[in-house]
This record gives C-alpha cells, structure tokens and sequence, in this order.
C-alpha cells in the first residue's frame, strides 16, 4: 500500500513535471518567436525611416546642380558654361567634404558633411553677390 501510493505521487510529480515543461517550452517558443517577428518588423521600419542614403543621394544632386549654377554665374569672372560650374563645383566638394571622411564613416556622417558642402557653397554665392553688387555701385 504504501509503495502503491509511492508509486501514484511519483506519477503524479511527473505529470507536474512534464506540464511545467512543456508550458516552459510554450514560453520559450513564444518569446523567440515574438522576439523574431519584432525584429523584422523593427528592420523594416528603421530601414523605412532611418535611411539616410536616399536623403543623401538627393542632396548631392541638388548640391551638384545648385554648385553649378553659383560657379558658372556669379563666381567665376569671365562667362562660363554650366560643365565648366559642374566642374568646379565638385572639385571644391571634393578638396572640402571628402577630404575630411574616413573609411568607416556612417551614412549619417557624410550627410552632415554634405550639408556643410552645401552650407559653404550658399555661403560663398552670398558673400560673391554682396561683392559684386558693391563693385557695381
């Protein structure tokens, strides 16, 4: 009798044991799981908003094309072409923003020395058309 009822709490605790386990396991596999799904899906929202390339990309041409008409119009003294800005306007972006960059710089690095580049440039148009336009009078 007594190993009898041995027996049946043995069974019993075994029972117990392999519930806790198996709720243990559900646990597990639904923590990985979330933790899975929240990782995608937080990837994929950071790669949505936080991309700075895009943002990056638009602001060269933009910089490039601006640049290009502030060299061909109002800096340089003899009338020039449009390339001939073009030109300018990237070897100055060169020998100013580049020049400061390391290999292991983020997007988010060469955005802000882009915004310098383009700072720099609408600088100098400013302070050039404030020059000429105290020659002319």
């Amino acid at each position: 009798m007594l190993a009898n009822a041995a027996l049946h709490h043995n069974h019993k605790l075994n029972g117990s044991l392999k519930l806790h386990h198996s709720r243990l396991q559900h646990v597990r596999n639904t923590a990985a799981s979330t933790s899975l799904r929240w990782t995608r899906r937080n990837q994929l929202s950071l790669w949505i908003r936080g991309s700075p390339l895009p943002i990056f990309f638009l602001s060269l041409a933009f910089w490039l094309i601006s640049g290009a008409f502030v060299y061909s119009n109002l800096i340089l003294s003899k009338p020039s072409n449009f390339i001939e800005g073009l030109f300018f306007t990237v070897e100055s972006g060169l020998g100013v923003g580049f020049g400061l960059l390391q290999m292991s710089s983020t997007p988010y690095r060469l955005l802000g020395i882009l915004y310098s580049m383009i700072g720099a440039t609408f600088i100098l148009a400013t302070l050039t058309l404030w020059i000429n336009s105290a020659e002319v009078s």
